[in-house]
Formats: C-alpha cells, sequence, structure tokens
C-alpha cells in the first residue's frame, strides 16, 4: 500500500510541476489549446508528455495502493488513449506553430520519459 501511494504522490506531484511550467509560459491547460510558447524546461527537459505520464503514475500507484485492478485499467486506458490519440494531435500541432524548434526538441527528448 505504502508503494502505491508513493507512486501516486509523485505522478500528482510530476503532473503539477508540468502544469505549473506551461502556466508559466503562458500556456493554457486545455487539451490542444493553441501553445504559445514551446515549454522545454522543468519536466520537459526529461519528457515531452509529462502530464500524461504524471496522470498515468498516479492511476497505477492509486490502483496499487487500494488494490484496485478497475483503476490500474484505467491507468493503462487513459495512457493507449494518450499515445494513440491525443500525442498525435498534439505533436502535429507543435510542429505546424514551432516547426524545426519543435523537430529538435522531439529528437533529443523522449516521448514519455
Amino acid at each position: 500500500m505504502a508503494a502505491g501511494a508513493a507512486t501516486a504522490l509523485a505522478g500528482a506531484g510530476w503532473a503539477l510541476w508540468a502544469a505549473l511550467a506551461l502556466k508559466r509560459a503562458g500556456n493554457r491547460l486545455a487539451p490542444l489549446a493553441a501553445p504559445q510558447r514551446l515549454v522545454d524546461d522543468g519536466p520537459y527537459r526529461y519528457g515531452r508528455h509529462p502530464l500524461y505520464l504524471g496522470v498515468v503514475l498516479m492511476l497505477a500507484g492509486l490502483a496499487v495502493a487500494l488494490a484496485a485492478p478497475v483503476v490500474g485499467a484505467l491507468a493503462v486506458v487513459f495512457a493507449a488513449s494518450a499515445q494513440l490519440l491525443w500525442i498525435p494531435a498534439e505533436e502535429a500541432q507543435l510542429r505546424a506553430r514551432f516547426g524545426g524548434w519543435y523537430s529538435d526538441y522531439m529528437q533529443d527528448v523522449r516521448a514519455w520519459l
């Protein structure tokens, strides 16, 4: 239970750090909101999609802490949805907005971590 709770808290903290980095740059947190600035600092130095990673870790940790396989399944569904649906759309938008700068960032920084 303790390991699951620690993982959930770490995921929540990671997602919060990512959200703060986006807000500090003047970006909205709404999915597919037009970005004002490419954020490549904070948790975005380590992965291109730290908000999604934080939510997945939070759900996985809750699944372990609560011994709730349904929450674990939700974590898998969320991660798959992000990878297959949201991330491709977001990355296309970022490439269109920031061009080579985002392409370089994609080469230097992994998608998840």
